[in-house]
């Protein structure tokens, strides 16, 4: 399950927005899934002083992994319908030695999105439809993701602790990542805690009612 904030994290310490179910470990697109598979490929790299501007730098800098509330490892931007008008929800998309965000959240969607079927009386009629992934900020439908290359760099150096909830171990993804595979390559941090995620799938219910 996600790790309580530490004192010396620089993660982010606004209320969370969301209960989050899981931990973070970035995900790996798997084949069989009942979502599509990233239809975007990744960017050029760029260099990042010269080409992006300091409004990209300022988004970048406040981006927080709407699963997980920490700065996005490994990260990619969710293509949702308000794109266009502002709605930049960057995601981690770590593996499983991590907060595995990106697939975690796409699990608990397609959970949520079974138990409203089995009330809807249509079920039977629609249930062969391939229902859409919803944008944890504005709610909108996303059509899939992107690798920013630029951005996935400088959310990369930024300092987080480890997925485990035992390990206080801290650095940048690449840190991260030889400590997990050296410390702890057998452990699952983004397992899912089956309490959080019925209050992940009840709070995304309360959403979709308007009630929260």
């Amino acid at each position: 399950m996600p790790k309580e904030s530490r004192g010396h994290s620089t993660s982010n310490t606004r209320s969370r927005a969301s209960i989050a179910p899981y931990p973070c470990n970035s995900t790996r697109h798997r084949s069989g899934s009942s979502f599509p598979h990233n239809p975007f490929s990744s960017s050029k790299n760029h260099n990042l002083e010269a080409s992006e501007s300091s409004e990209d730098i300022r988004r970048w800098e406040d981006a927080r992994c709407p699963v997980c509330m920490e700065h996005p490892h490994n990260a990619v931007l969710l293509l949702c319908s308000s794109h266009d008008k502002g709605c930049y929800p960057f995601m981690c998309d770590t593996s499983h030695r991590h907060s595995n965000c990106l697939d975690q959240y796409r699990k608990a969607f397609s959970a949520a999105q079974k138990d409203q079927d089995h009330q809807d009386p249509q079920f039977e009629e629609d249930h062969q439809q391939p229902k859409q992934l919803t944008c944890p900020l504005c709610r909108g439908h996303v059509t899939g993701w992107k690798v920013v290359d630029s951005a996935r760099s400088f959310m990369n150096a930024k300092i987080r602790t480890c997925s485990l909830e035992t390990c206080y171990f801290s650095g940048s993804y690449s840190d991260l990542r030889k400590h997990a595979r050296h410390v702890h390559p057998r452990v699952r941090p983004s397992d899912v805690d089956p309490e959080r995620e019925r209050d992940w799938r009840r709070l995304e219910r309360d959403r979709d009612m308007g009630t929260c």
